[in-house]
């Protein structure tokens, strides 16, 4: 009952991303609807022999329709990829693979750009865009100062952490910064600094930081240690509103004001996987395909998480679709060694989590 989308290439990492985003019924019928009031821009492929409308937005309508209507087994993105410029204009070559994260931000900027003239235009920052804040406070005369970010996916640390809870634990954590130069107390002083939460996207991209760079053999290595993460997750603790409540020093900015219960609570609704190295790799997505309807449920279980409950999801791998066992996402995605053998490390994980 879904179609895939075929990899001429080294596009999973493309695909992965955007048959995430088909799910989002909201975006999706957003697309669909949109309308840039411009015609068809017929150009020649630089990668096929042949005429394409040379327009990002015509493009993503042209392949959510077929994602939605056709009987075939997959869709052929070749005219998106011809469409999706690169920073310097050119369109992004199939044959190089690339980082979902980055291709996730890109994309979200480039579609947002493409929907500017449309009634949709606010669709991006309405689903997508969460706001961090970060807060440096004087320990000598309590000056709170607040720096406000946005951001489409958060990213968290994964290196020597166990589970998700811990990663955003530690994010909001202070650091202690000595010898700051305080504007009101005209000194150098200790400040305390942390990153905290502002503002809660109805979509939650969060970015497992798996990749990292070794300074020593300047080379990006990819951390495979086990990292475990909840069914549910309530993110009311790591919020500026939470953490700051009873400091009234930052309650002079509309940026922070108190929510209901339900603002922080979010459903896992998709995991984008990469499997193999920091050189080399492999993307697909685990999704659960019922979120339009009812009864959405979860069969998943870790450490942090003892809920269990059930639901329908399916895995993309490019052209091929196919049923998958929730109960498969600890071994499929927390990572680590597998019968806890050193020596035999498994290279497949999560990288990406949605959550809504």
């Amino acid at each position: 009952g879904h179609v895939g989308l075929k990899n001429k290439g080294c596009i999973c990492y493309m695909n992965s991303i955007l048959q995430q985003m088909y799910m989002v019924p909201s975006f999706r019928y957003s697309i669909l609807g949109a309308d840039d009031k411009k015609s068809q821009n017929a150009k020649s492929s630089l990668h096929y022999n042949n005429l394409f409308d040379d327009n990002l937005l015509h493009q993503l309508q042209r392949m959510y329709t077929f994602l939605t209507y056709s009987e075939n087994q997959a869709y052929n993105p070749k005219d998106f990829c011809s469409s999706f410029k690169e920073f310097d204009g050119t369109p992004i070559n199939p044959l190089i693979q690339q980082d979902s994260q980055e291709f996730f931000n890109n994309f979200c900027d480039k579609i947002e750009e493409s929907l500017k003239n449309t009634k949709y235009k606010y669709i991006i920052d309405n689903i997508f865009t969460g706001k961090t804040c970060s807060s440096v406070i004087c320990e000598k005369c309590g000056t709170v100062s607040n720096k406000f970010e946005d951001f489409y996916n958060l990213t968290v640390e994964v290196k020597n952490i166990g589970n998700l809870y811990e990663s955003l634990q530690k994010m909001i954590v202070p650091e202690k910064i000595e010898q700051f130069n305080c504007e009101v107390c005209k000194e150098k002083v200790t400040i305390s600094k942390r990153t905290s939460l502002a503002k809660l996207p109805n979509v939650l991209f969060v970015h497992l930081k798996r990749f990292y760079m070794n300074y020593e053999n300047e080379q990006t290595e990819k951390i495979n240690s086990r990292f475990e993460f909840p069914n549910t997750l309530n993110l009311k603790k790591f919020c500026v509103e939470e953490i700051n409540k009873d400091n009234n020093k930052l309650n002079d900015t509309d940026e922070i004001y108190p929510k209901e219960e339900e603002y922080y609570e979010y459903e896992l609704k998709g995991i984008n996987i990469h499997s193999g190295s920091a050189q080399g790799g492999h993307y697909v997505s685990f999704i659960d395909v019922e979120r339009d309807g009812h009864n959405n449920e979860l069969n998943i279980k870790s450490s942090i998480d003892n809920d269990i409950i059930k639901s329908k999801w399916l895995k993309f791998n490019d052209s091929i679709v196919s049923e998958f066992d929730t109960k498969e996402i600890p071994r499929e995605s927390f990572g680590g060694f597998l019968d806890n053998n050193l020596n035999n490390e498994i290279v497949q994980n999560a990288y990406l989590l949605i959550n809504r």
